[in-house]
C-alpha cells in the first residue's frame, strides 16, 4: 500500500514535470510579451524571451503607469478591469513614439483569477507597415483605373466583363461601367464585328499568353463600327489554367481612318507616276535621232504613189 501510493506520487509528480515543460516549451515558442499582473497594474512576472521592448520601468514591481504613456496606461487598466469583471478576452492595438520610430502593438487581456491577469503584447509594427504600403498601392491603383484616358478591364472565360474602367465604358458608349458590364453577356457576338478575330485571339492567348498591339473592329453600344488596338495578358493559377484576361484598349479609328487615307493617296500617286515614267518614254523615243530620220523620211513619200 505504501510503495502502491509513493508509485502514484511519482507518477503524479512526473506528469507534472512533464505538463511543466510542455507549457514552457509553448511559453518560449509564443512570440508575444507576456507578463502577469496584479488588478491595480503591478507586474508580478514578466516573460519577454530575452527582447524587451523599448519600453522603461518594465519590470517586477513596477506598475503599468511606470511603463506606458496616460492615455494607453488608463486604456490598458480598462481593459485589465473588463476582462476580470467579465471573464472575457480584451483585445485592441496601440501605437506610441519610441525615438523616431512608432511602434504598433496588439495587446490581449485574459483573467488568470479574480485578482491577476495575463497580458499578451505582440509588436505588429512590420504587419502595419506592409497594410500601409499595400492600401497605398491599391489606392494608387484605383486612381490610375478609375482616370486612364485608355480602357481597362477584365472579362472571364465565359465572354463577360468582371470590371471595365470608366474609360472603357465611354469608348463603348455606355454611362457607366456597371451599365457596360451588365449590357455585355457575349462578349464575342457583342464586341467583335468578325468572328476570325475572335477566333485569333483566343489562340493567341491559349498558345503564349498574351496579345499586344492587337487590332480589330468592334461594335459601339449603338451599333457604330471602330478600330481598337488591344494588349491582354491572361492570368493563370498554379496549373496553368486561364483564370481571366486583363488589358487595356484603345480607339485607333482615326489612325485606321489616316493610314486607309494615305493608302489611296499613295495608290494615286503611284498611277501620276506611272503616267509620267509613260510620257517621259514617249518624249524620250520622239526627241531621238532615229525617230527624227524617220519622221522626216515619212513626211517626204508621196503617199498617192505609195498606195498606187
Amino acid at each position: 500500500t505504501f510503495n502502491s501510493l509513493a508509485l502514484q506520487l511519482q507518477s503524479s509528480y512526473a506528469a507534472l514535470r512533464q505538463s511543466e515543460a510542455t507549457n514552457r516549451a509553448i511559453i518560449e515558442a509564443i512570440p508575444d510579451l507576456l507578463m502577469r499582473t496584479y488588478r491595480d497594474g503591478t507586474y508580478i512576472d514578466i516573460d519577454s524571451h530575452g527582447r524587451l521592448p523599448d519600453q522603461t520601468g518594465l519590470k517586477v514591481g513596477n506598475r503599468v503607469q511606470d511603463s506606458l504613456p496616460p492615455l494607453l496606461a488608463e486604456q490598458r487598466l480598462e481593459m485589465m478591469q473588463a476582462a476580470l469583471a467579465t471573464g472575457t478576452l480584451q483585445v485592441c492595438e496601440q501605437h506610441f513614439k519610441s525615438g523616431p520610430k512608432t511602434l504598433h502593438e496588439e495587446v490581449r487581456v485574459a483573467a488568470l483569477n479574480q485578482d491577476e491577469v495575463l497580458v499578451m503584447v505582440r509588436n505588429i509594427t512590420q504587419r502595419k507597415r506592409a497594410e500601409t504600403a499595400l492600401r497605398i498601392a491599391e489606392e494608387n491603383y484605383r486612381s490610375i483605373y478609375e482616370n486612364a484616358l485608355e480602357g481597362i478591364f477584365q472579362s472571364n472565360t465565359e465572354g463577360r466583363f468582371m470590371s471595365v474602367n470608366p474609360a472603357m465604358a465611354k469608348l463603348y458608349g455606355y454611362a457607366s461601367p456597371a451599365q457596360m458590364a451588365a449590357a455585355i453577356t457575349d462578349i464575342a457576338q457583342q464586341i467583335y464585328v468578325d468572328s476570325g478575330d475572335c477566333h485569333r485571339f483566343t489562340q493567341l492567348m491559349a498558345q503564349q499568353g498574351y496579345v499586344q498591339g492587337f487590332e480589330y473592329r468592334s461594335y459601339r453600344r449603338d451599333g457604330q463600327v471602330i478600330w481598337v488596338e488591344e494588349d491582354t495578358r491572361a492570368v493563370k493559377d498554379d496549373t496553368g489554367n486561364i483564370l481571366y484576361y486583363e488589358g487595356m484598349i484603345k480607339d485607333v479609328s482615326d489612325r485606321k481612318q489616316r493610314e486607309a487615307a494615305l493608302q489611296i493617296q499613295l495608290q494615286e500617286l503611284q498611277i501620276e507616276i506611272d503616267e509620267t515614267k509613260k510620257a517621259q518614254a514617249v518624249a524620250q523615243l520622239t526627241e531621238s535621232g532615229y525617230f527624227q530620220e524617220i519622221e522626216t523620211e515619212v513626211t517626204q513619200i508621196d503617199l498617192d504613189s505609195f498606195w498606187s
